[in-house]
């Protein structure tokens, strides 16, 4: 057989089908493995360049231990891309004891080769590579310089520090950015100085990873250069440097983020603002805040899309505001719980929970009626900590004359209210003829996870419905109370399949301590 066609048939012998391997190992004349790993290491000695590459991939798909040796002996082969092949098959499979010489191809004359070491270097993650990889940074070649710095960002290696902050000033702006990222996230206080004299000349994407590691630093030396950046005009970069001032916690820069809130459209630039003032907590942020509010959006403006565009400015103003305690907020707030954004809504109800002026109370009330269950639930936790009387009187009426989807409403917001007014009409509902309020009663009893409601919910595994025995089950489940174990294991004959599989369910977790993987019962 040529050495052209051998050539084209050695990949196949490492296939991941048997069939294949052993039709090609009859082919060459193979016909056990023995001759086909002698075959294999004779071609990696004595074939031709191609051939010999061909069985450093083929050994690549083997996991045979035996092609560990001659895979690190092809790193000294004649032929430089059999030298990188062997490199790269030997960190894609995990070979540490191949370190050593993977560190002397960093000084291999062919860039192919050098490249091809230093990723696999990164994926063995041995601290040995350390000082090579550190020295690879100072390369002349920007492609190992950028491998290099992976590498030692992926080890976690701080003994680079030095060297990384030397690359901060490097011509390649991909090693800048891994640089600074790498600082930022290590909280290297002495990066911050390097990294605010590059901040003014870097490229946009490299000033916002520069603007995130100084975030991350909280050096208040920084804030100078970040006013600066933040009055510019590339977006990214003020919106980075509107993060970064909010993580630094410097006051001296509300001023400057009251004005880009008031001057500046881009709504993630707004955004950012936004949140850097709530983490400043400066009250003299409260008007810009209250402004950033904007007029509410009922969906009836022909243009209300462009209003939508800032609803997460609007849904960051009034978190804020609940945040700084703002009492000027209320009335703002209050036309803001009545949104078209369900987003501005729920933080809207939340900041006025925060603030817990009286005047609210009505919108509260009516905010139990939102179309957004997130909503309903934070007007509940408001209405709890402004005048639960009031609440509990609310959802009392509610749940005795509404409609259906009211009552279930009303019933979770009785079981978030706890009281025993609440407990003992959630109790007596179990009672009810309509079903679906039967359901809604035992669901709403187990939010509450008090162990008072234990027995009754026991007793509704009797109900004739197996949707409400399987709501009390489930609710007793969610409230783990022992004493529901003995009725929960009585209902694994229950004649409805749910019932069956949901106690087998309940059984495997609580037993065995861990989550319960899906199985039908038998």
């Amino acid at each position: 057989m040529t050495n052209s066609a051998s050539e084209e048939l050695i990949p196949f012998l490492a296939h991941e089908h048997p069939l294949v391997r052993n039709y090609t190992g009859r082919l060459l004349g193979l016909d056990s493995e023995e001759r086909v790993e002698q075959y294999l290491k004779s071609i990696l000695t004595q074939g031709t360049a191609r051939q010999r590459r061909a069985v450093v991939q083929a050994m690549g798909h083997l996991a045979d231990d035996w092609t560990l040796q001659p895979l690190a002996s092809a790193l000294s082969d004649a032929d430089p891309a059999v030298r990188a092949e062997a490199a790269r098959v030997l960190g894609r499979r995990g070979d540490r004891t191949a370190v050593p010489e993977l560190i002397a191809l960093l000084s291999d004359p062919y860039d192919g080769v050098r490249s091809e070491a230093l990723r696999s270097l990164s994926a063995l993650r041995d601290l040995r590579a350390i000082p090579a990889l550190t020295l690879a940074l100072q390369s002349p070649d920007a492609s190992l310089r950028r491998c290099a710095a992976e590498a030692l960002a992926a080890l976690d290696a701080r003994e680079a520090v030095p060297a990384f902050l030397q690359v901060l000033a490097d011509m390649d702006s991909g090693i800048q950015d891994i640089a600074a990222e790498t600082l930022g996230r290590w909280r290297v206080q002495e990066a911050a100085e390097p990294l605010v004299r590059a901040l003014p000349g870097a490229p946009e994407p490299i000033q916002v990873a520069m603007c995130r590691a100084l975030g991350e630093l909280q050096d208040g030396g920084a804030v100078p250069a970040l006013l600066k950046l933040l009055d510019g005009w590339r977006t990214a970069s003020q919106t980075a440097a509107a993060r970064a001032l909010g993580q630094i916690g410097d006051r001296s820069a509300v001023a400057a983020l009251c004005q880009t809130l008031t001057e500046k459209w881009n709504p993630e630039l707004r955004a950012a603002t936004v949140r850097a003032l709530e983490q400043l907590g400066d009250s003299a942020a409260v008007p810009s805040l209250i402004d950033a509010m904007g007029r509410p959006d009922d969906g009836t403006d022909d243009y209300s899309y462009l209003v939508n565009r800032d609803a997460p400015v609007r849904a960051a103003a009034a978190q804020a505001l609940g945040k700084l305690r703002a009492p000027d907020a209320v009335d703002p707030l209050i036309t803001a719980v009545h949104d078209s954004s369900g987003r501005v809504r729920l933080a809207a109800v939340r900041a006025l929970g925060l603030l817990g002026a009286s005047r609210s109370l009505p919108h509260l009330l009516a905010a139990r009626h939102d179309r957004s269950d997130q909503v309903v639930e934070a007007a509940t936790d408001a209405l709890i900590a402004l005048d639960p009387d009031l609440l509990e009187s609310t959802l009392l009426e509610l749940f005795d004359y509404s409609s259906l989807a009211d009552r279930d409403n009303a019933a979770r917001g009785l079981a978030r209210l706890g009281s025993a007014a609440a407990l003992s009409r959630l109790v007596a509902a179990l009672g009810e003829p309509d079903r679906d309020v039967r359901m809604a009663a035992a669901c709403a009893l187990g939010h509450t996870g008090n162990p008072d409601v234990v027995d009754p919910l026991i007793s509704a595994l009797e109900d004739p419905e197996f949707l409400v025995r399987r709501e009390a089950l489930l609710a007793l489940a969610e409230i783990g109370d022992p004493r529901a174990e003995p009725h929960l294991l009585d209902r694994r004959e229950d004649p409805d399949w749910g019932i069956r599989d949901a106690v087998a369910r309940w059984f495997r977790s609580h037993r065995e301590g861990q989550p319960a993987d899906y199985s039908p019962p038998a």
